[in-house]
């Protein structure tokens, strides 16, 4: 702690013309910058889902599926998602799986929800063909929320930078293909899970001046084995790949479970701080209802800048479970989101509860031995 200097030498100094009177003495600034991000799983649209969110005038409305979660979003800096469909039109029809077409009013529903950026990189991408890469990232661009991980323009940066905080913030988003053959002039629109395209992202990142460089990296990664609830050995393999090559966090979608998530020590040049690796966050938002697909995360993590040494790390972060609820008795949006954290189930109703302890204790079995987050 400062001492306070004494009376009269202050009053010398004023005197003199040295000092500057105490109400006009500023606060030094912080020597860190902090900043909340929360990260969930996937964001799906089946049909089941269109027809409960149909209204009478043949608008769709999602809102009230996220009414419940909303707390456990809106604490953060950031807040990004899987968008595991692609949006339809009037003249195109919306449909569920195996071909997702969804109205724009998800996107609204979502912006209201807290959401600041999507990513588009997964199997699903080109359901729509080229076509219906375009159009959602129009109407993303028409929501006001980012997105990477789709190209529209192959000269448009593979990966998004977002300042927050004072933390610059870097976010590739990438999958292992799409469902099917992925068309070979076609290929550029979609960033994939190959070491030969990350190595070429982080030359060209170190390339950059240090001011323009990213504080902290992260890689979205659409991957692994659908409703396998472990990560099989490519997963771990290649995970170790990006964080030794540079990437600060993995935040994996695709199985529709929770997998079991990871601390990886970069082994390369002096880095030892440990990097998180959370294979699959589930499914956030979807109508699967066989167990464990209802299941879902917010993963919130706390990031501090160190001023003068200019790193940034993880200090704290937790899991929120999450439970997506099928509720027939509504009238709009069947398909809602309960945060299943131990203090979330004080006043919902009765038949619920059980619900979200199992989905409680399903999510702490599943991240692992040696976990030193928190799930709530």
């Amino acid at each position: 702690m400062r001492k306070s200097a004494p009376a009269g030498f202050l009053f010398s100094l004023l005197l003199l013309g040295f000092a500057t009177p105490v109400s006009q003495i500023q606060p030094e600034p912080p020597a860190v910058r902090t900043a909340v991000i929360c990260i969930t799983g996937d964001l799906m649209v089946h049909q089941e889902q269109l027809s409960a969110a149909r209204l009478t005038d043949k608008s769709y409305r999602f809102d009230s599926s996220f009414g419940l979660i909303l707390p456990a979003l809106s604490n953060a800096d950031l807040t990004f998602g899987n968008l595991e469909t692609v949006i339809g039109s009037a003249k195109t029809g919306y449909s569920g799986y195996p071909q997702f077409k969804t109205p724009a009013s998800f996107l609204t529903a979502l912006n209201s929800a807290g959401f600041d950026l999507l990513t588009t990189a997964n199997n699903h991408s080109f359901d729509a063909g080229p076509a219906g890469i375009d159009r959602t990232l129009a109407a993303l661009d028409s929501a006001g929320i980012p997105a990477t991980g789709t190209r529209r323009d192959s000269l448009a940066p593979r990966m998004i930078f977002f300042p927050v905080n004072g933390i610059r913030l870097g976010l590739i988003a990438s999958s292992y293909g799409i469902n099917g053959t992925l068309p070979l002039r076609e290929n550029w629109r979609l960033n994939l899970n190959d070491t030969i395209f990350y190595q070429n992202i982080l030359t060209e990142l170190d390339r950059l001046p240090d001011s323009l460089k990213p504080d902290f990296l992260i890689a979205s990664l659409h991957w692994g084995e659908e409703y396998a609830l472990k990560p099989s050995e490519k997963q771990k393999t290649f995970a170790r790949w990006l964080v030794n090559h540079g990437i600060d966090l993995v935040a994996g979608s695709h199985p529709h479970v929770i997998q079991p998530a990871d601390s990886l020590l970069r082994t390369s040049g002096r880095d030892t701080t440990a990097h998180l690796v959370f294979y699959s966050l589930g499914n956030f938002i979807s109508a699967q209802r066989t167990w464990p697909r209802a299941v879902g995360t917010v993963l919130s993590l706390k990031l501090q800048k160190d001023l003068l040494t200019r790193k940034t790390r993880i200090t704290d972060f937790e899991l929120t479970p999450t439970w997506v609820e099928q509720d027939m008795s509504q009238t709009e949006s069947r398909y809602r989101i309960y945060p299943a954290g131990a203090g979330d189930t004080l006043s919902v109703p009765l038949q619920i509860k059980p619900k979200l302890k199992r989905a409680r204790t399903f999510v702490q079995s599943q991240v692992g031995p040696g976990w030193s987050g928190k799930v709530k």
